[in-house]
């Protein structure tokens, strides 16, 4: 009596793509055999969590994602999993685009619009290039957590206008970012009433997008008897929700009293958080008095055209110039590169956060 062949094991696969259409093609082409297992990202920042804290047997990326590109979550992927091969896919057809993921180590890259059989071939033979993944799985058969999993931290960082987080400490959550950490920008209002607040929320949701972080723009106090009530219900629900290791919060020294009321429930609230630093929004009073300095060469040209997003006839109150200059200002504490500078209202800053 003959014996029935052993099942082919599933591959896991990490599809990262924001056409949700594409996507759903990909994954039916992909999966309709039983031979794959294919987990979407929609956005360029859970890919590239997704790709560093689990292991997979291919890694697909679009190369064109809004926030953090595709080549972000090529790099980081085989950064941490040099052996798990990164299948790159674009909808430009320049030989520049090719090349560039080439040399940056994609094992290939497909053209758009994407060929049932070209992509299925490519698949198989980067599969089983990749050999059997067995050995990485636990028992239930799911991804197994990287050795970064247990070390990207949980980053909150908390403002009341749209741009307080951007303009006080956006280059440091940028550096968060590039040692994937996990960071969540709240901002607890509009800013403004009418069309103009729904501006400055859009203008928010851009910077959050460009800056390749998740963001969440709240709508407290739209009237005046409720904002410190909303404030306190945001603030505590994040925290809640968030479990951050590492908060940023403005700094109560500013002329706004909703300033003291946000760090006062980030103190009650946040009181597992290893470190809480506060930052000038860029209106803060003479009275801030900041301690720790955190060069931010590397991503201080990114923050400045995260700011530029900030129309200042919307009430922007941090220009890029501006900003500019606060981060030469504070190079003098900083070993002479820029900096921007924090209050540490509690704990202690994590090993390794000011290297530069």
């Amino acid at each position: 009596m003959a014996l029935d062949s052993a099942p082919t094991p599933t591959r896991r696969i990490l599809f990262v793509e924001d056409d949700l259409d594409q996507a759903h093609l990909v994954r039916f082409l992909l999966e309709e055999d039983g031979r794959y297992a294919v987990t979407h990202a929609q956005d360029g920042v859970r890919g590239t969590l997704l790709a560093t804290d689990h292991r997979w047997d291919l890694v697909i990326t679009d190369l064109n994602l809004p926030g953090v590109g595709g080549l972000a979550v090529l790099e980081a992927s085989l950064r941490h999993h040099p052996d798990t091969p990164v299948l790159a896919v674009t909808g430009y057809t320049g030989p520049e685009y090719a090349e560039s993921a080439i040399e940056r180590g994609a094992a290939h890259v497909l053209i758009k619009p994407l060929q049932r059989d070209e992509l299925r071939a490519k698949v198989d033979e980067l599969t089983s290039r990749r050999g059997a993944m067995e050995a990485t799985l636990d028992p239930e058969g799911a991804p197994g957590p990287s050795p970064r999993a247990n070390t990207a931290a949980r980053v909150l960082a908390v403002g009341l206008r749209p741009g307080d987080a951007e303009a006080g400490c956006g280059a440091v959550l940028m550096r968060h970012r590039e040692r994937m950490d996990r960071v969540i920008v709240l901002t607890l209002t509009h800013g403004s009433p009418g069309e103009k607040g729904l501006e400055r929320r859009e203008e928010a949701k851009r910077a959050g997008r460009t800056m390749g972080v998740r963001f969440f723009v709240g709508n407290a106090g739209s009237g005046e008897p409720t904002l410190e009530s909303d404030l306190r219900k945001l603030v505590t629900g994040a925290i809640r929700e968030i479990r951050p290791e590492i908060i940023y919060v403005p700094t109560a020294h500013h002329a706004n009293p909703a300033y003291r009321t946000v760090l006062e429930v980030v103190l009650k609230e946040g009181r597992r958080a290893s470190a809480v630093f506060a930052y000038d929004p860029g209106d803060a009073s003479p009275e801030f008095r900041p301690g720790y300095f955190v060069p931010v060469r590397s991503t201080l040209d990114e923050k400045l055209e995260v700011l530029q997003m900030f129309d200042p006839s919307h009430g922007a109150h941090v220009t890029p110039e501006s900003a500019r200059i606060a981060a030469t200002f504070w190079a003098r504490y900083a070993g002479g590169e820029p900096a921007e500078a924090l209050e540490l209202v509690r704990g202690r800053a994590p090993k390794g956060m000011l290297d530069r």
